[in-house]
C-alpha cells in the first residue's frame, strides 16, 4: 500500500510540475507560439468595449457549410471586404450595413453577400460592413459609439435586425458603464476573460477539444440545433418567440426596441440616416406568416423614424405559397442552417437596390 500511495504521489508531482511548465509557458510565450502555429486560427477577437470584432486586414479560408471553403478578408477598420478590394484607409463612408452573421455573410464569398452585391451595384457609394457574427442591438449601439468617438462618419446607417437578435438581447448580452458583457456575472466573465488571454494556447487547446468532441457516426452535413431542437422544429427556440409566446419574449422585445431606439438618437444626433431591414429564418416558412411579429414590430419602429424600411418577408413567403416551403428553404438557405446560400443573398440585395434611392 505504501508503495502504491509512493507511486502516486510521485506521478502527481509529474504532473503538476509538467502543468506548471505548460502554463508558465503559455503565460510568456503562448501568443506568439500560438501565431507562429496558425495565425488565422480565427477570424475573431475578443474586443474590450464590444465583446468581439472581425481581426484587422486578415485573409482567412474557412469552412461553414462541411466541405465548402469561403475566404474572409477585411481592412484596416476590421470591416469585412472583397479579397480583391484595394485598401483605401478610409473611416468616411455613404453607408454602413450592421447584423449579426448574416450581414457578415458567413459561409459566403464577399462577392456573393447581400452587402458584396449592393457595393458591386452601388459602387459610387463608399460603402462598410460592420456586420460580425453573434451580434445583437445592444453591440450594435456599442459597436457604433466606438466608431463615432473614433472618428468614423457614416451618412446613412442600415440595421439588417436577426430574428435571434430578441433572443440574444433576452438572454445574452448586457451593456454596463458602456460596455458589452453577457448576462453572466461580471466578475466571472472578467476573471474567464483574464484566463483567456493569460494563457492563450491551453484555452485554444481546450476550445478545440470541446469542438471535436462529436460522435464518430455524426454525418457529413452538420444540422444547427439549440438546446436538442433542430432549427426546423417549432421548439427552436432561438426563432419560434415569432409564432411562440415565450416567456423572455415582451422583456427581449422591449430591451431590443430600447436599444434600436437609442440607435436612432444616436444617428439623429450624429446626422446619419438610419433604415432597418429584416429576412425570414427557414423554420418561420414552416410555422410563420408573412405578416409576422417580427415584421409588425418593426415597421411600426420605422414609422417617423426610418428612412427606408427594407421588408423581405413577402419575397421568401410568396415564393412559399407558389412552390411551397420546403422548396423555398432548399433554394435560399444552406443545407442544414439558417443562413442564406447565395441565391438568398441575392434576394436581399435585389430588395435593397429596388427600394433604396441615392
Amino acid at each position: 500500500m505504501t508503495i502504491i500511495k509512493s507511486i502516486i504521489k510521485t506521478y502527481l508531482k509529474i504532473f503538476f510540475l509538467s502543468l506548471s511548465f505548460i502554463l508558465i509557458i503559455d503565460f510568456i510565450f503562448g501568443k506568439k507560439i500560438l501565431n507562429i502555429i496558425n495565425p488565422n486560427i480565427t477570424q475573431y477577437y475578443d474586443h474590450k468595449i464590444y465583446h468581439h470584432d472581425l481581426k484587422k486586414n486578415i485573409n482567412i479560408e474557412n469552412e461553414w457549410e462541411p466541405g465548402k471553403k469561403y475566404n474572409t478578408c477585411t481592412d484596416s477598420n476590421g470591416f469585412r471586404i472583397s479579397c480583391n478590394s484595394k485598401e483605401l484607409n478610409n473611416k468616411n463612408f455613404d453607408i454602413a450595413f450592421i447584423g449579426d452573421s448574416f450581414t457578415e455573410g458567413v459561409g459566403i464569398e464577399y462577392e456573393k453577400t447581400f452587402v458584396g452585391l449592393i457595393s458591386k451595384n452601388k459602387s459610387n457609394l463608399k460603402i462598410a460592413n460592420l456586420g460580425v457574427t453573434s451580434y445583437s442591438p445592444s453591440i450594435y449601439l456599442v459597436k457604433i459609439q466606438e466608431l463615432l468617438k473614433n472618428n468614423y462618419k457614416f451618412k446613412r446607417l442600415i440595421i439588417y435586425i436577426d430574428i435571434s437578435d430578441i433572443y440574444d438581447e433576452g438572454k445574452k448580452y448586457r451593456i454596463h458603464n458602456d460596455r458589452i458583457y453577457t448576462m453572466k456575472n461580471i466578475y466571472l466573465e472578467n476573471f474567464q476573460s483574464f484566463i483567456s488571454k493569460s494563457f492563450p494556447l491551453t484555452s485554444t487547446a481546450v476550445k478545440n477539444l470541446k469542438n471535436n468532441l462529436t460522435s464518430p457516426f455524426e454525418t457529413k452535413v452538420k444540422v444547427m440545433k439549440w438546446n436538442d431542437c433542430t432549427y426546423l422544429e417549432k421548439c427552436y427556440e432561438r426563432a419560434n418567440w415569432t409564432y411562440n409566446d415565450n416567456k423572455f419574449e415582451k422583456f427581449a422585445i422591449n430591451k431590443s426596441l430600447a436599444t434600436v431606439e437609442k440607435i436612432y438618437q444616436l444617428a439623429k444626433e450624429n446626422n446619419i440616416k438610419i433604415s432597418i431591414g429584416i429576412y425570414p429564418w427557414p423554420g418561420m416558412l414552416l410555422y410563420d406568416s408573412k405578416n409576422s411579429k417580427q415584421v409588425k414590430i418593426w415597421k411600426e419602429f420605422c414609422n417617423n423614424r426610418c428612412e427606408f424600411f427594407f421588408n423581405n418577408f413577402p419575397e421568401f413567403y410568396d415564393y412559399s405559397k407558389k412552390h411551397s416551403p420546403k422548396e423555398t428553404i432548399h433554394k435560399f438557405y444552406m443545407q442544414g442552417d439558417v443562413h442564406f446560400n447565395a441565391d438568398g443573398h441575392a434576394i436581399i440585395a435585389n430588395n435593397f437596390i429596388k427600394i433604396f434611392k441615392n
